[in-house]
């Protein structure tokens, strides 16, 4: 089915960044939308659309990043090893390494070949990306100050050859000058140099071609999702702690994403305005379809706050489906902040061996999304069941059931309102939540400049109602819930 909406934009590619609008923000998170040869908007819910979807998606990237130069698969690789720093590990050897990189300057790197690897046992290959850090490649072999950011040496022990480079201006690459290079961004320096990875992967006789993985935390996690995105040959993409929604990015303050590092234009060109940036991650992740994606995403992680997350996963899983394989996306939420725990990352390799066609656990099935937290997130995500109470004009009250609290059923108490010429045609929603030190006014309230408490409103079936304070800044629930008073936690 095609639906023509009277929405039209400029095309996007031909004109300036200003020329975007509100209408362009919100067509990054409908997949099922493209432009037409007009410039028209146009839906296709049953995704016949997507190929020029995901053609849009690439150009719009590149806008950013600058543009992706041709494959260098047929430069010579120059591949050099220092033997002097090759370390003999009962389950592999790791060689220090350097890459030519095409573009004048070499890649160093840290190559892990598992014990038994040969031109007649091959294995998957996988491209292993490290989180911020100075020591760069060193800390996923374990070598650096933080637990659980070791997987290049774990993949490496579980049989898999992996190599792990430095990203520029980090470990051996710290020298590094992004203000004299000829790429408009770090990032597309990034996703060059981890294609180079790739190729030389791809030259060794005692790995399979056609199965190769990229995985990374925090700065690798998206860095593992750029190198799928503008690669097809990655068959699988681990993501821990690396993305969310740009305006879930600490409110929708991009800056961290424009530094040198990354993607400078996102404040030279689009002022770190979102309603100017001409992609977000819900494009990203659809155009990895229909290859395996695992994002792995901290609950409680403050760098990629989760609901930016799980507001892209469903818009994301539209494209999966279009192409028959929704088991492919895959989410894990576990109790952690900004971290890779070691079950995550345990779940994560079985998912690569799925994904890969390796070792005893590929034939498992994997759930799509699975939280791990403290709470059943499923079943907050279940509408609850409600009671209506007095009404005034458009403003009703409104009782929801709440979690059982001490074996006793709750509600949860809010006002409801709808617009005045409220009719059978859909309007946009929005939930305010009150600051405990709001003033009262007689047509609102006053959200002053005090600081930031905001209060829960229970019910308790014969007990009257109560409230309880948490502090956002925070971000912390109630160490517990009184009903008998209203508390403040600071």
């Amino acid at each position: 089915m095609h639906l023509r909406l009277s929405l039209f934009i400029f095309f996007s590619v031909l004109l300036a960044p200003a020329c975007r609008t509100v209408a362009d923000e919100l067509y990054h998170s409908d997949l099922s939308a493209y432009h037409d040869s007009s410039g028209a908007i146009v839906r296709d819910d049953d995704g016949g659309g997507w190929q020029s979807r995901r053609s849009e998606i690439l150009a719009e990237l590149q806008r950013v990043m600058g543009a992706l130069p041709p494959s260098r698969s047929e430069v010579a690789l120059d591949l050099q090893v220092d033997e002097s720093r090759t370390v003999e590990d009962p389950d592999f050897r790791r060689d220090w390494i350097s890459l030519a990189s095409g573009d004048g300057d070499r890649i160093p790197a840290l190559l892990y070949i598992p014990k038994g690897a040969s031109a007649s046992d091959r294995r998957p290959g996988i491209v292993a990306l490290h989180p911020t850090s100075p020591l760069g490649k060193l800390v996923v072999a374990g070598e650096g100050p933080l637990p659980n950011r070791n997987y290049a040496e774990e993949l490496a022990r579980r049989g898999y050859v992996v190599i792990a480079p430095d990203y520029p201006s980090f470990g051996d690459y710290s020298g590094y000058s992004f203000a004299t290079d000829s790429y408009v961004s770090g990032t597309m320096k990034g996703i060059v140099n981890h294609r180079r990875c790739v190729d030389y992967l791809l030259t060794r006789d005692d790995v399979v071609p056609d199965r190769i993985g990229a995985i990374g935390h925090s700065l690798g996690g998206h860095n593992a999702m750029f190198l799928g995105v503008f690669d097809e040959r990655v068959q699988a993409v681990v993501s821990s702690c690396g993305w969310n929604a740009f305006g879930d990015y600490y409110e929708g303050d991009i800056t961290g994403w424009s530094g040198e590092r990354y993607m400078p234009r996102l404040k030279t060109d689009y002022g770190l305005d979102l309603h100017r940036v001409p992609f977000d991650f819900h494009e990203i992740v659809g155009a990895l379809a229909p290859r395996w994606f695992l994002s792995v995403s901290p609950l409680r992680d403050r760098n990629f706050e989760v609901t930016g997350v799980m507001r892209v996963i469903p818009e994301a899983r539209k494209v999966y489906q279009w192409q028959n394989v929704p088991d492919r996306l895959v989410v894990r939420y576990p109790n952690a902040e900004h971290d890779f725990p070691q079950e995550s990352r345990r779940e994560a390799y079985a998912f690569l061996d799925r994904a890969l066609e390796f070792g005893e656990a590929n034939a498992e099935a994997i759930s799509p999304e699975r939280f791990t937290g403290p709470w059943d997130m499923n079943e907050f995500m279940r509408p609850p069941k409600i009671r209506w109470g007095k009404s005034s004009g458009n403003v009703r009250e409104v009782y929801y059931e709440g979690p059982d609290y001490e074996g006793h059923p709750t509600e949860v108490f809010a006002y409801y309102a709808t617009p005045a010429d409220a009719s059978n045609r859909p309007h946009p929603a929005m939930v305010l939540v009150r600051p405990v030190e709001a003033r009262h006014l007689k047509n609102g309230h006053d959200f002053g400049p005090s600081r930031v408490t905001w209060r829960w409103r229970w019910t308790l079936p014969g007990k009257g109602r109560t409230e309880n304070a948490i502090h956002w800044p925070g971000r912390h629930r109630p160490m517990r819930r009184n009903f008998e008073r209203s508390i403040s936690m600071e």
